[in-house]
């Protein structure tokens, strides 16, 4: 019985030191990786892209591709990136694809680390991040233009997140707006012929609109609005929403007089309607305001 014991106790001990001789062996022959990497590089070799990192003469190597799926570039946040995949690699580089296989607007970040022959490694370098910049591709659409109810609209861009509209009148830039709309109000912009250019984009800092092309024109014109209109005796005192150059007398629905506007003073044109012969308190006078050039339309008759 006991030599038995003992034969248990010495199997035991010998088990022990294999297991010790073994991880100092193992940790001998595969030393911890202390050694960093310096940052990867990101080049372009006959249209394929390749990650890079730093050479090592001891150690195989690790490359981590993550892909960012956050919106907010100027300070993305590490929980918004997905892991793609780990690469074992020989070499000290890997290849990634070709422009085909990456699009405008994505955004990945590579890391590579030292790895020994067991397969340990160390830590990963700082990673390298990769905003893809370009030129959003898809333009809109003129001949999908419309001008209603002083608004221009056009047919949403398929991908596109927001448009930038710049709008013209001859040389001069009027407005300039970033919008997420497929459609501009024109009512703050005056009387006048304009061209409207749009350019379809995304909510991306690093992808820059699409080409604005040959832009669409449109004309702003309105009709007049007589808002006001007092009498002293034969004068009329007659306030508008647009510059005229002519009002029409009518005396129960017939046109009696036609007037020049004269001068437009603080919104008001004041007018002398003797000639017309007009007795107000048994006849029914209206006034309005004929066409003016190519923009001011008739406005409507307003009872005097």
């Amino acid at each position: 019985m006991k030599a038995k014991k003992i034969l248990i106790i010495s199997l035991i001990l010998f088990a022990f030191v294999a297991v010790c001789v073994g991880l100092g062996i193992y940790f001998f022959a595969f030393p911890t990786v202390s050694e960093i990497p310096n940052q990867v590089e990101l080049i372009k070799v006959d249209g394929k892209y390749q990650l890079v990192t730093q050479y090592h003469t001891k150690y195989s190597y690790k490359f981590k591709i993550e892909k960012y799926l956050g919106k907010d570039y100027d300070s993305p946040s590490d929980k918004d990136y997905i892991m793609l995949k780990e690469v074992n690699s020989a070499d000290n580089f890997i290849e990634l694809g070709t422009d085909e296989d990456f699009k405008v607007g994505e955004c990945y970040r590579f890391s590579a680390c030292y790895m020994n022959d067991n397969k340990s490694c160390g830590k990963y370098c700082t990673p390298f991040v990769w905003n893809i910049s370009g030129q959003f591709e898809t333009q809109v659409d003129y001949e999908k233009f419309s001008f209603e109810n002083e608004t221009v609209s056009w047919e949403a861009v398929e991908n596109a997140e927001r448009y930038s509209v710049v709008v013209m009148q001859g040389a001069e830039k009027v407005a300039v707006e970033t919008i997420s709309d497929t459609s501009f109000s024109c009512s703050e912009l005056g009387l006048g012929q304009y061209k409207i250019f749009v350019g379809a984009g995304l909510d991306n800092p690093y992808v820059e609109f699409s080409d604005f092309g040959k832009g669409f024109d449109f004309k702003i014109e309105r009709a007049n609005v007589i808002e006001k209109v007092e009498r002293s005796g034969n004068i009329l005192k007659v306030t508008c929403s647009q510059e005229v150059d002519e009002f029409q007398i009518f005396v129960d629905g017939v046109l009696k007089l036609t007037l020049p506007a004269g001068v437009l003073e603080n919104g008001v044109y004041t007018l002398n309607v003797a000639s017309a012969q007009i007795d107000f308190s048994t006849q029914n006078v209206e006034i309005c305001s004929s066409a003016f050039g190519f923009y001011v339309k008739e406005s409507a008759k307003v009872k005097v």
